[in-house]
């Protein structure tokens, strides 16, 4: 037997630690005693039920432990989906002050959504997931039934997963209920805290606010019984108020779990939105977050930060493609200047011709240094070929530190 190499320590105090195992998920509070023990790597050390106790809370097992951890990790979240995104239009009806993204009048035509369901249909996959990106999705609604109405008259996957980020403005009740029967069901909708500080950063391209629009269509979609799931995005700096944003929300939607939290500091997203204000995790944000988790709600980084494959970007899936309507493929739907991001095309037959960048979004890190990282199991060695590899450690341990201290602390 021995004890896994994938622990997240956090000291909760001189004698309370708190150890997460980012492979399964599993989380303890050990004594100052048992964390030494555990330090040591050392069985022998432990009593029977201390061997008893770490093994049912995923701590320690047979001796190829952590290479069937990964493996479970790789089958059940990374190797099991076709992964599609479209960026259905070019075109936006918002101008927010941090947008990364170019606009233009294209979107995707129906003969390039006729190949993307030859595609589909000759995937080996078992499961599939298609994300309706923008611009702004909900301009081309009917193209968005018309797929989905298509995908599920294949009847060929054990299951299909459909989520939208949209701005929220277009996501009226009419549009609301064309997805809710398209099975789009996942929803990322921004609002970027309350009236004055939202429309400061998200307005239309006539410079009107669109805080009032979007809580309106929020308030009909919670008085519907239907079974969805909303991720309220905020994007926050340095000037904004998450305390206030949290109590704002919890008057909005109460505790209703469809609606669920999700904080993200703006930051260098691409070269168009350089020299923006820009914000860490700080105090404001950990005491909204720790308000809001205390209140019953639910928080997208809280769920997700601390689970198996949490910092896998979907982009390094063998078969994960963002489409737009030029048949590019891509891989990265924030890096969508960068000449590397296209991988190939899509052919009218639904094959794809792929060019030799392909390569660099698929290969694996193989060091000294991620076969002994304690947190391989969130990123499964994969990293963004844009950013600094050598720093993914610090950073998810970090992140992973801050959920265990909101949680548990």
């Amino acid at each position: 037997m021995k004890i896994t190499n994938y622990i997240v320590v956090l000291e909760q105090s001189a004698d309370k630690f708190i150890l997460l195992n980012p492979a399964n998920a599993g989380t303890i509070r050990v004594s100052k005693e048992i964390y030494k023990k555990i330090k040591n790597n050392d069985i022998k050390q432990f009593t029977e039920a201390e061997i008893e106790f770490l093994q049912k809370a995923g701590f320690i097992g047979e001796d190829d432990f952590d290479e069937k951890l990964l493996n479970e990790v790789k089958s059940v979240y990374i190797d099991s989906s076709l992964n599609l995104v479209f960026m259905t239009s070019e075109n936006c009806n918002f101008r927010c002050s941090y947008c990364y993204e170019s606009h233009t009048n294209h979107h995707i035509e129906r003969d390039v959504y006729d190949s993307a369901l030859k595609l589909v249909n000759n995937s080996s996959k078992e499961n599939l997931i298609i994300n309706w990106f923008g611009g702004e999705p909900l301009l081309e609604v009917e193209d968005i039934e018309y797929f989905m109405k298509n995908v599920y008259d294949l009847k060929k996957f054990k299951s299909i997963n459909s989520s939208i980020i949209t701005n929220g403005y277009l996501l009226t009740e009419k549009n609301f209920n064309k997805l809710m029967k398209a099975n789009v069901k996942v929803f990322q909708i921004t609002l970027d805290g309350l009236k004055t500080e939202h429309d400061k950063q998200r307005y239309l391209k006539n410079g009107m606010g669109t805080f009032d629009r979007i809580v309106e269509n929020l308030r009909y979609m919670k008085s519907t019984n239907e079974d969805f799931v909303v991720y309220l995005r905020y994007n926050y700096n340095e000037q904004s108020n998450p305390v206030e944003y949290v109590r704002y929300v919890k008057s909005l939607v109460g505790k209703d779990k469809r609606f669920v939290l999700d904080f993200h500091p703006i930051g260098d997203w691409s070269s168009t939105n350089k020299g923006l204000p820009h914000a860490h995790h700080n105090d404001d944000i950990f005491i909204a977050k720790k308000d809001a988790l205390e209140s019953g709600m639910r928080i997208r980084n809280i769920e997700e930060d601390t689970c198996p494959a949490g910092y896998f970007c979907s982009a390094h899936r063998d078969e994960a493609y963002i489409i737009n309507y030029k048949r590019d493929v891509m891989k990265c739907t924030i890096m969508l200047d960068w000449d590397k991001n296209i991988i190939g095309k899509l052919n009218k037959d639904g094959t794809i011709e792929f060019n030799d960048n392909y390569e660099l979004w698929h290969t694996p890190i193989h060091n000294e240094k991620c076969a002994t990282c304690n947190v391989r199991p969130v990123c499964m060695s994969k990293y963004c070929p844009h950013i600094d590899k050598n720093a993914c450690k610090e950073t998810i341990e970090k992140k992973i530190k801050d959920v265990l201290e909101i949680k548990y602390v």
